[in-house]
């Protein structure tokens, strides 16, 4: 009982290590790729050097998809970290089933006789 206690504990601290790291990485690429992206766009739109409010949009683009991205990814781990806990503890009660099936069956045998 304590080792599954111990297990689960260990699954989550995990799942929420790579929720935080997935955040931590995906927002300084995610908010330079779409910043950057406004920049080239707006470049190769005007054929002249980006201004104050290409500059203003294209960080704020930015914010907005790093944001998104980091949000994205946090479910995804969350989602994929349930995932496994959840075949984990169907596994663990499926096996406890079985060995109680196991036991109520003897019972069965011993009590009524063999079938």
């Amino acid at each position: 009982m304590q080792n599954q206690i111990l297990h689960i504990l260990h699954n989550v601290l995990t799942t929420l290590l790579r929720a935080v790291t997935a955040i931590l990485v995906s927002i300084p690429v995610a908010g330079l790729i779409a910043a950057g992206a406004v920049e080239g766009a707006s470049a190769l739109l005007t054929h002249q050097g980006p201004t104050l409010v290409t500059h203003l949009l294209a960080a704020a683009f930015g914010l907005v998809v790093a944001y998104a991205s980091a949000l994205t990814l946090a479910a995804i781990e969350a989602t994929r970290g349930g995932l496994y806990l959840a075949r984990m503890i169907e596994h663990d009660f499926s096996h406890e089933t079985s060995s109680l099936d196991k036991a109520i069956h003897g019972f069965e045998q011993r009590m009524v006789g063999r079938r």
